[in-house]
């Protein structure tokens, strides 16, 4: 299956005391109402496509980077995360 992928970048310019002020007032950092404060004020960048083959490895693959081992029957309550893997896509929908 052929896939096609856009990506979009933005920024913006934020002392770290302001952040940390944000993630204790929403205690979450996913949710809606974080997202749309740390939004305000980006300045949009560009965005441009890729062509997306379709990775049948990529649970191994994000298991490596996270845990820094592929898991396999090690439970997940017994395996530190090392990276923190996090994925904005619309492919949910």
């Amino acid at each position: 299956m052929e896939s096609l992928k856009v990506v979009s970048f933005a920024h913006k310019i934020m002392e770290k005391t302001a952040y940390d002020e944000m993630v204790a007032k929403h205690g979450n950092i996913e949710a809606d109402d974080f997202l749309l404060e740390l939004q305000e004020g980006m300045t949009y960048l560009g965005s441009f496509g890729f062509h997306d083959d379709e990775r049948t490895d990529i649970k191994q693959t994000v298991q490596l980077i996270r845990y820094g081992m592929i898991s396999g029957d090690v439970p997940s309550q017994e395996r530190e995360e090392q990276v923190f893997v996090r994925l904005v896509s619309g492919d949910h929908a």
